[in-house]
């Protein structure tokens, strides 16, 4: 039986919560700007086009929605631990607080 140490469960935790972050994060983008951010030709060019991706620019892609809700999807799709959220509580958190 392979065992896996706690720190490593931890880490695994937190990768999987943040690409479920930026998942979510390129849902609502995409939603909101109407097309398919990274669909290429190929499963792979898809893939390659979402591993180069290093950030979005959220303003330039719907300049007309919220300054509250771009910071958020930023947040959403920042690549850096310390400027991503941190939990799901925290995203929610941060939506009921949009123009308040």
């Amino acid at each position: 039986l392979h065992r896996v140490d706690r720190r490593q469960r931890q880490m695994c935790i937190r990768d999987s919560l943040r690409t479920d972050m930026w998942a979510l994060g390129v849902t609502l983008l995409e939603s909101l700007c109407g097309y398919n951010l990274f669909q290429r030709a190929t499963v792979n060019e898809t893939y390659a086009a979402v591993l180069a991706t290093t950030e979005l620019d959220v303003d330039a892609l719907v300049p007309e929605i919220s300054v509250d809700l771009k910071r958020i999807l930023s947040r959403c799709l920042s690549k850096s631990l310390a400027l991503g959220f941190t939990s799901t509580e925290e995203i929610e958190r941060e939506i009921e607080n949009i123009g308040t």
